[in-house]
């Protein structure tokens, strides 16, 4: 006969508990709601490192452009700046006429990046949501034009520019680009996950126009995704210089082909170039700097998919629907507390609140609630095939006191 000892039975209370605390989620990498990851010495050696490699080029530029070339030249080259900034700053200006290369650079990205983005996002949406035959197949043949090389598309836009007489004009820059394959492809992927169908029935129940879907519903959504496809496109576009340079002159030039011209003597002045390439950095920099903290913010607003701690689901915290509204006299349970849920087919008792108005006294009373408060999503349904929680009833009490 074997016995038991009260020590075999009784709890382990120094033992940690296999499950998290009521109302509290982990993820699978341990970590509960609201919490934050800590990086430890390795990761902030990383990202120093990291952070150090993206400064150095920057720092060098304006290193050689702060000093003539000779003192760029030699070895070991200088590593602190000069007090020929200012010098080769004006040299570079008045050399490339980088005063109207500059206007024309901000008007050329400007144009494709508003055009880029009002396409694109128009495009991916009609791929993302809407249903037409020959969908997938557009689709594809869209995708199939980034295997394509620009290279092999220069003499045939040169032609067609010049039938149009745009050859030495803006106009020969920012037509070919005002929309584009990756820009189509990334707004689809983006709005297949965020955009629910639900929000666009929703607007066409309340009589919404296409037109009012997309500026109302997918443009606010889309927010996050336009911000990044519009920083990299004016990026893109700023930093261009093949194509620019075979449809433009010295005469209307962009930046970056002004730039080019810095380099075509026979021996350039690396200090006068350094200090054209800076000219043309300042620009990106400011942009980022104003509008660093929205496309940041447009990118975590985009990555948040759910609320991590169930307030938007029902009482139990997980990704249910709410639960159907409570009786006036119902009084929440505290945060973390189990939720108790009566068995299937019996009716919950409640307390009503007391009365109110004039004449009104007594205690409150305890009585049977006709109508469940919650039914567990195990019970099946009892009346129809319609959904359970959205039809009351009744226990048997009830019937036979109501039948004649």
């Amino acid at each position: 006969m074997t016995t038991t000892s009260p020590t075999d039975t009784a709890p382990d209370l120094g033992r940690r508990p296999l499950t998290p605390a009521p109302g509290r989620r982990r993820s699978r990498f341990g970590i509960g709601a609201g919490q934050q990851l800590k990086g430890g010495p390795f990761t902030y050696i990383a990202l120093a490192v990291v952070g150090l490699g993206s400064i150095l080029p920057l720092y060098w530029t304006l290193v050689a452009a702060s000093h003539d070339q000779q003192r760029v030249l030699d070895t070991p080259p200088p590593l602190v700046p000069g007090g020929r900034l200012w010098h080769n700053l004006q040299a570079a200006w008045d050399q490339a006429h980088l005063g109207k290369a500059i206007v024309n650079s901000l008007i050329v990205a400007g144009c494709i990046t508003v055009a880029t983005l009002f396409f694109c996002t128009l495009a991916g949406y009609a791929f993302a949501k809407m249903r037409f035959r020959g969908r997938n197949v557009l689709m594809t043949a869209v995708i199939a034009t980034l295997t394509i090389p620009p290279q092999l598309s220069v003499v045939p836009l040169f032609m067609m520019m010049s039938d149009l007489g745009w050859n030495g004009h803006l106009e020969s820059v920012i037509f070919p680009t005002l929309v584009g394959a990756f820009g189509v492809f990334f707004m689809r992927q983006y709005l297949i996950e965020a955009l629910p169908y639900e929000l666009i029935e929703a607007a066409k129940v309340d009589g919404a126009s296409n037109i009012r879907i997309v500026w109302n519903v997918v443009l606010p959504v889309a927010r996050p995704a336009m911000m990044v496809l519009g920083m990299l496109t004016f990026v893109q576009a700023w930093n261009d210089f093949f194509w620019p340079f075979l449809a433009l002159n010295q005469d209307n030039p962009t930046l970056q082909v002004a730039l080019g011209q810095l380099q075509a003597s026979y021996t350039p002045d690396q200090s006068i170039v350094m200090a054209g390439a800076l000219i043309s950095t300042l620009p990106l920099l400011l942009v980022f700097v104003l509008f660093g903290k929205q496309i940041v913010g447009g990118i975590m607003a985009g990555a948040v998919k759910a609320d991590p701690s169930g307030a938007r689901g029902g009482t139990d915290g997980d990704d249910d629907p709410p639960d159907p509204p409570r009786h006036p006299g119902h009084v929440p349970a505290p945060v973390g507390a189990p939720v108790t849920r009566p068995p299937c087919g019996q009716a919950p008792t409640g307390t009503r609140p007391p009365p109110t108005g004039p004449g009104a006294a007594g205690p409150p009373t305890v009585h049977p609630q006709p109508f469940p408060l919650h039914r567990p999503r195990s019970c099946p349904p009892t009346v129809g095939p319609l959904d359970h929680r959205l039809r009351p009833t009744f226990p048997h009490a009830t019937l036979g006191a109501l039948s004649p």
